[in-house]
């Protein structure tokens, strides 16, 4: 069995916890985006906020699922690259 693999499997791989690095943009845009709900939530009271914060839960749930789907199809993607690659005749010539 590959390393990856056992790796993978007692779960010491976890790539949503890796940092986010200082200076990326996520980093960069975090205060802004704090300023801004702020500003928003400011006028809106006990209630509107509740609701925009409910409101931003269920866009947090759409935006995993559309994350996982897209990682999924991503790493779909590289496997048939790579059976592809290696199933491919010598020399790179193909049938097409």
């Amino acid at each position: 069995m590959s390393e990856t693999l056992k790796v993978l499997y007692c779960g010491n791989i976890s790539p949503f916890e890796t940092p986010v690095p200082a200076g990326s943009p996520p980093r960069r845009l975090a205060p802004k985006l704090a300023k801004r709900e702020a500003e928003l939530t400011g006028p809106l009271g006990a209630e509107g906020t509740q609701l925009l914060k409910d409101f931003d839960a269920l866009r947090q749930q759409v935006a995993s699922i559309d994350s996982e789907k897209n990682f999924i199809q991503g790493f779909r993607l590289g496997v048939r690259l790579m059976v592809e690659c290696l199933t491919e005749p010598q020399g790179g010539e193909t049938n097409g």
